[in-house]
């Protein structure tokens, strides 16, 4: 995934190099929100599975919601962030929703 990222990133940049910063921050954002991502996961490993994904979505949506908007508009834009990390935060919630309704009948592996 990481590779996918690193390479979109550079075929932005390839053909327009005006978008240079965007490209950076996108890149920046999703490393930096995959490993805050992954940390709280493994942090939440003994939870139940809808407390781990939304756990883990609450610390990767943070990071991003930080992280992109500061490097690509050059300073930090409270009310952005605060409105990004929102709907991250609501359409994680409702796809963890969504997918663990129609997986009922599994178990929920830990």
């Amino acid at each position: 995934m990481g590779g996918l990222i690193a390479s979109a990133s550079i075929i932005s940049y390839a053909i327009n190099p005006a978008t240079g910063m965007i490209a950076f921050a996108s890149l920046a954002a999703f490393c930096l929100s995959m490993v805050a991502d992954a940390v709280a996961y493994q942090y939440l490993k003994s939870k139940d599975w809808m407390v781990r994904v939304n756990g883990s979505n609450i610390a990767g949506a943070a990071v991003d919601s930080i992280v992109f908007p500061t490097i690509a508009f050059g300073g930090l834009m409270p009310e952005i962030v605060a409105l990004q990390f929102f709907a991250k935060l609501m359409g994680g919630g409702i796809w963890s929703y969504l997918l663990k309704k129609g997986d009922r009948h599994k178990a929920d592996p830990k």
